[in-house]
């Protein structure tokens, strides 16, 4: 009697511990989102059915600097774009990391940051890098670099930079934030006080009567303070916006594609791009890194495995009650 009461007592810690792994990994079981914006870090996994990924991730953008004592801040640097189209297996994990927003600086003692970058990383996807732009300085500092496109290297990868923030006007007028890359041009480079256009545009500099622009999602930079203002409102530097990552998935392997893409002194680049809407890639060989087609068990087959197990422990105790 004793030992089948310890039997059931461990039986019972046992199906509890299995319980609480099932649930775990029933959380983990959520499919990516599917041509839809990301906008905050996620691991999500691969939808069934789907062999292949268009990536499009944009960096976040800089933000701008602050003004004082009659020195105006420079505006930040727009976010870059990288996109590729990858192979995938139905549950494969994806770690999507969304690039941060560039702060302001708040007073001529703070120091704006740069925009961070996206990025999407897995067993079969590397080299899918978006980097965000540089912040822009404060009291008659410089504008921030657009983000450039060092870290998109995956094979057939569109590639643009981000927009150049303006370098501080004069006393009374920060310079505007640049513009992020879209998937097809670069980012548009601020001009004195005004921002620049892309995907997200950049925030305009501040001046006596105009409060200095955040930058719009995706990745605009942040417009730089005004360094005369008396009110500090006025003289800190506006903020960059986060950049983003949209997954388009489809069922078809991805066709083979080839890109190239340059980058000048001047934060601009040329490239392919990605063909617009929806992907229509056609079944053909894997693309250089990728692999070949193979039984994938995922987070579901997983959890149908814990069920299988905690039905047999089940009668297993019975057996031995």
């Amino acid at each position: 009697m004793g030992s089948a009461t310890t039997l059931r007592a461990r039986g019972s810690h046992w199906l509890g511990a299995l319980a609480v792994f099932w649930a775990a990994q029933a959380a983990l079981a959520a499919d990516c989102p599917d041509g839809i914006a990301i906008t905050a870090d996620v691991v999500c996994e691969v939808p069934a059915g789907m062999m292949s990924v268009t990536i499009s991730a944009w960096g976040g953008g800089g933000g701008a600097g602050a003004g004082w004592s009659n020195l105006s801040g420079g505006g930040g640097g727009g976010g870059s774009f990288c996109g590729a189209v990858f192979s995938v297996m139905p549950g494969d994990a994806l770690t999507v990391s969304v690039g941060e927003a560039g702060a302001g600086a708040l007073q001529f003692t703070d120091t704006a940051t740069d925009g961070g970058p996206s990025s999407v990383t897995s067993t079969s996807i590397s080299g899918l890098v978006a980097n965000g732009g540089a912040r822009g300085r404060s009291q008659g500092g410089g504008g921030g670099a657009g983000g450039d496109v060092t870290g998109c290297t995956a094979s057939g990868a569109s590639m643009f930079a981000g927009g150049i923030g303006a370098n501080a006007v004069s006393s009374n007028t920060g310079g505007g934030g640049g513009g992020s890359a879209q998937a097809t041009a670069s980012g548009g480079n601020a001009s004195g006080q005004t921002a620049g256009t892309g995907e997200g545009a950049g925030g305009i500099g501040g001046n006596s009567s105009t409060v200095p622009g955040a930058g719009s999602a995706p990745g605009g930079a942040g417009g730089g303070g005004v360094g005369n203002a008396g009110v500090a409102l006025y003289r800190s530097g506006g903020a960059g916006a986060a950049g983003q990552v949209i997954l388009s998935f489809s069922a078809s392997g991805p066709a083979t594609a080839t890109a190239t893409a340059t980058q000048t002194a001047t934060a601009t680049a040329t490239g392919t791009a990605l063909p617009t809407g929806t992907p229509s890639a056609t079944s053909g060989p894997a693309p250089a890194g990728g692999r070949a087609a193979a039984p994938s068990v995922g987070t579901t087959g997983v959890i149908a495995l814990a069920a299988l197990l905690a039905i047999a422990g089940w009668f297993s105790l019975r057996r031995h009650s």
